[in-house]
């Protein structure tokens, strides 16, 4: 009993202690407003080019935080979309270079192809900046990354 008093004394002081956990607590994350207008500008530079795709933007966990599908996407799409956006984001690093990575005697060949949620096709783009990533998909995957980086221009 005197072992869970202390234990809950010791967590009420750490949330209490702002100074405390400021320090050791604190994480960029990526509002909502910004992958909004990454949202937005993905599918204007979509409508200009005639193309029809899906855009996820997670966070660096690669959680979902915003998206959108255009109309007369595939439905196969959503989760293309989603998975390279989740991959660029727990993976630092485009899927395009773990794409070229996964082929056969690449340095991740026949390994991360095998985790689960993990797209290696190109157009996801990390954004190194703040931990957070862009994902786009729908057509080809070179357009896909082109139009990733051009949102995240676009924004900065």
């Amino acid at each position: 009993m005197l072992k869970v008093a202390l234990s809950l004394c010791f967590y009420l002081f750490i949330l209490s202690h702002q100074a405390f956990a400021d320090k050791s607590f604190s994480q960029a994350s990526l509002s909502y407003d910004y992958a909004s207008k990454l949202v937005e500008s993905v599918l204007k530079e979509a409508k200009k080019r005639d193309l029809t795709l899906a855009v996820a933007i997670t966070d660096q966990a690669g959680n979902l935080v915003a998206f959108a599908r255009m109309d007369g996407t595939k439905p196969i799409v959503l989760n293309v979309a989603l998975g390279k956006a989740y991959t660029s984001a727990v993976a630092r690093n485009t899927t395009k270079d773990l794409q070229e990575k996964a082929l056969p005697g690449g340095p991740a060949f026949g390994g991360v192809t095998n985790m689960p949620g993990v797209m290696t096709i190109q157009g996801g783009v990390p954004i190194f900046e703040n931990g957070q990533c862009i994902g786009v998909s729908g057509t080809a995957a070179t357009e896909d990354q082109e139009i990733a980086e051009l949102a995240i221009k676009m924004n900065d």
